[in-house]
């Protein structure tokens, strides 16, 4: 590794500086709550529960809860961060964490390109083109676990190859063990150190695979690649873990999770496009150099990025593992070419251009920062508020996205109908809740009498689920429930019992709804309808669609007139 200059250093703190306001991401995901309310009841019980505990309709069932670690390290850092004392501290604090885990991540990316003789300027130029199309995953879910441990596997198994000391296999599977309590991915790491320990046994019999370790050394490396296996199985969950994707599968696709569709589904969206379009020509640069050019061959290197790069291909949620694995090879490549080139990708303007383009993203981001921990137009913060302001009880009637962030505000007092933890709600639960939405032969049967349900959280943004939900709160609306609230993202619609019957009088909306057009509302009408607009605000001041809904009521009136 080249001594890096003082301004060189400079450069580089400048750059992981901006990945850290980059990845200081609000939360915007209900899972992120599921999660954190997770790591509580694991640090209040001294236990990580194996069954689901926080839903009405799966109590009971099984649960791979292989997120345990990440999951408690999310709620410790959450409740060093309440004791500052400042607003939202806990929150902050977490966004301000995962923002450190993702540019530790990147400075590990780039020593380990550097220990590969690359340049640190196109190293940092390669790390900011490739990892910008994911900084928005940094949030805290357990997946930036995953991140930060495969590059301090890559890390740790380049410097193996490189000095060929039997300690840092120890390392080796130190991460792997850390890896497997924070996140079933492992699975990965221990498949890449099995593959190349078998082409690096290979090299012996085929010397056109490239230079090949001692015999030693691939000793060395096999028994590590099985240390890695079976400590792996020392977690909460043993070897579950490992067959995890067999528990959720049914469950994803009943449900239909985005996430877990391939990215070939979404190359019509211009990040997708664009991030397919980056990892095929990786894949060509590092097939060519490392895989055609015999001078600088690496079937290895070849082997481990061309398996990562199958991964968006099969789940689009693997999508963040490709730059962690494709930012150290292209980087090293990029700077040999330079060097066969006569320097040229090291002269002076290049610096000025990557520099300046990393000091434009550093103050862009500054204008930009998130001035609250969490996004109200993603999750149901007011909605839940309005719950808890007035004392109104379940049994709770939610959609897949609110899960997370209901069981985190509500939970044990409440209850959810589903959230984020797929798996446990496959079968059974899931068919009631395609029933319930789709109005199905039996639905509010199975709504009000198996589940008793006394609120209905509907989301109906996008229009892709209004044309669902929207139909269903009329259908609510003629059993007895009334609306009694509404903003960006969801409606809140609240059975009439005797023990809440005044409330549904005092808050239910008889005239006006967010699909009733204020023009269309009768003239006799207009008089009801202004209180509850007026009352409608002081329930969702912070709401724009709330805002523009008294806008155009306001205007209607005055042309009415």
């Amino acid at each position: 590794m080249t001594r890096l200059s003082t301004f060189q250093k400079f450069f580089l703190v400048l750059f992981l500086t901006t990945v850290f306001l980059w990845t200081f991401n609000q939360l915007k995901e209900s899972d992120s709550f599921y999660h954190l309310k997770t790591g509580q009841v694991i640090w209040e019980s001294g236990s990580v529960p194996h069954i689901d505990i926080f839903s009405f309709t799966a109590y009971g069932a099984p649960w791979v809860t292989h997120e345990w670690l990440a999951e408690l390290s999310f709620y410790g850092v959450y409740s060093l961060g309440n004791i500052a004392g400042f607003s939202q501290g806990g929150f902050w604090a977490l966004i301000a964490f995962v923002a450190l885990l993702a540019s530790s991540t990147y400075w590990l990316l780039i020593l380990t390109a550097l220990r590969k003789k690359a340049n640190v300027y196109i190293t940092c130029a390669v790390a900011g083109v490739v990892g910008s199309l994911t900084f928005e995953l940094w949030i805290p879910r357990p997946q930036v676990w995953a991140f930060f441990c495969f590059a301090v596997f890559l890390f740790l198994l380049e410097e193996f190859m490189r000095t060929r000391h039997v300690g840092v296999l120890a390392g080796i599977v130190g991460v792997m063990w850390l890896w497997a309590n924070m996140h079933a991915s492992v699975l990965l790491g221990i498949t890449l150190l099995f593959v190349v320990a078998l082409i690096e046994r290979g090299k012996f019999h085929f010397p056109i695979l490239g230079n090949a370790l001692s015999r030693r050394d691939v000793a060395w490396l096999s028994g590590a690649a099985f240390a890695s296996a079976a400590i792996s199985l020392v977690n909460p969950n043993g070897y579950h873990i490992f067959i995890y994707r067999a528990y959720v599968e049914s469950a994803v696709q009943q449900l239909g999770i985005l996430e877990w569709k391939s990215i070939l589904d979404f190359v019509y969206q211009w990040q997708a496009g664009t991030f397919l379009a980056l990892l095929i020509v990786s894949c060509g640069i590092v097939v060519w150099r490392r895989g055609i050019c015999e001078e600088t061959r690496d079937i290895s290197e070849v082997a481990i990025i061309g398996a990562v790069a199958l991964l968006p291909i099969i789940s689009i949620r693997h999508v963040g593992l490709w730059p962690i694995v494709a930012i150290p090879s292209i980087a090293v490549i990029f700077s040999e070419m330079g060097k066969e080139g006569g320097m040229r990708l090291y002269r002076p303007w290049v610096v000025r251009v990557v520099g300046i383009a990393i000091i434009i993203a550093l103050f862009f981001r500054l204008t930009t920062l998130p001035g609250e921990p969490f996004r109200r137009d993603t999750l149901p913060v007011g909605a839940v508020d309005f719950i808890e302001q007035h004392h109104l009880t379940g049994p709770i009637f939610n959609l897949y996205n609110e899960g997370g962030y209901l069981l985190w505000r509500l939970w044990p007092k409440e209850r959810v109908f589903i959230d984020g933890r797929s798996e446990v709600f496959a079968g059974k639960p899931i068919d009631d809740l395609f029933r319930i939405v789709g109005r199905r032969s039996g639905w509010d049967g199975v709504l009000l009498g198996k589940y008793h349900a006394r609120i209905a959280m509907l989301p109906y943004r996008p229009s892709s689920l209004a044309k669902d939900t929207v139909p269903l709160s009329f259908e609510l609306e003629r059993r007895g429930f009334h609306l009694v609230y509404w903003d960006d993202i969801v409606m809140l619609l609240v059975r009439e019992t005797l023990a809440n019957k005044d409330f549904v009088q005092e808050y239910g909306f008889r005239v006006i709804h967010p699909f009733r057009d204020p023009p269309t509302i009768p003239e006799e009408e207009l008089r009801d309808a202004a209180k509850e607009v007026e009352s409608l605000l002081r329930r969702s001041p912070r709401s724009w669609s709330v805002q523009e809904y008294a806008k155009r009521f306001l205007e209607s009136a005055v042309v009415g007139k």
